[in-house]
């Protein structure tokens, strides 16, 4: 089988995280997961970091409606639990109410909050790839469909690190809902040579960082049939 692979990924990656060590922290701030995603060639939709709900405006007339508002906080890690993720915003008086709404929820948690403006994939379906550790195995990779399927469902599939190609497609294969991602019944099938590619992303990352990551969740990675991913 196959493997990906990443000359300057490290490099980049590794600073990252020597930022967070210096900082004294053991979680990565939503800028260093990025700058760790964005060296192994992982889809980011664009974004901008914003002080103000006229920032927030501006920025998403830039980026294009619609758009999601998301807590950037590095005192807060359950965002979206705590209030901190505003989806599918379409004009100015919506961002405008989500920041307010964000603002005021989780300013009182972190007086340096901003809000995170991004660009809001339409349509295909959302994912989720994540390594963690078995204290017998090592690193665990594991794959699943987002949303209802991994919180309720729990339809994920796991395999020890590392990934070949083979291995990246049986893990795609194997979760209950893959016909969804294969397009049964009319639905329009996913990229699944995107979803194969990324796994393996992702665990040439774990074979790169392997001595300073102990998690890590993409979720969601959204996969669609054009190659528009992110």
């Amino acid at each position: 089988g196959k493997t990906v692979t990443f000359k300057s990924a490290p490099g980049r990656a590794k600073k990252a995280i020597a930022l967070a060590r210096k900082a004294g922290r053991t979680m990565l701030s939503a800028r260093e997961v990025a700058d760790v995603l964005a060296a192994y060639g992982f889809p980011l939709a664009p974004s901008r970091l914003c002080a103000t709900a006229a920032e927030a405006i501006e920025a998403a007339h830039a980026l294009g409606y619609p758009v999601v508002l998301k807590a950037a906080s590095d005192a807060l890690v359950h965002k979206s639990d705590l209030g901190g993720v505003q989806l599918d915003l379409r004009n100015a008086d919506e961002v405008a109410g989500a920041f307010e709404q964000i603002v005021s929820r989780l300013r009182s948690k972190d007086k340096m909050l901003k809000i995170q403006v991004q660009r809001m994939i339409v349509g295909g379906r959302e994912t989720i790839l994540g390594m963690t550790r078995d204290p017998q195995f090592g690193p665990v990779l594991m794959f699943g469909l987002g949303g209802i399927f991994v919180e309720v469902m729990k339809d994920v599939s796991v395999r020890i690190h590392p990934l070949t190609d083979v291995n990246a497609r049986s893990m795609i294969e194997r979760i209950k809902g893959y016909p969804l991602l294969a397009g049964a019944r009319g639905e329009k099938p996913v990229d699944l040579l995107v979803l194969e590619e990324s796994l393996l992303r992702l665990s040439q990352l774990v074979s790169d960082l392997e001595d300073d990551l102990a998690e890590l969740d993409i979720n969601p990675l959204i996969v669609t049939g054009d190659g528009k991913n992110s």
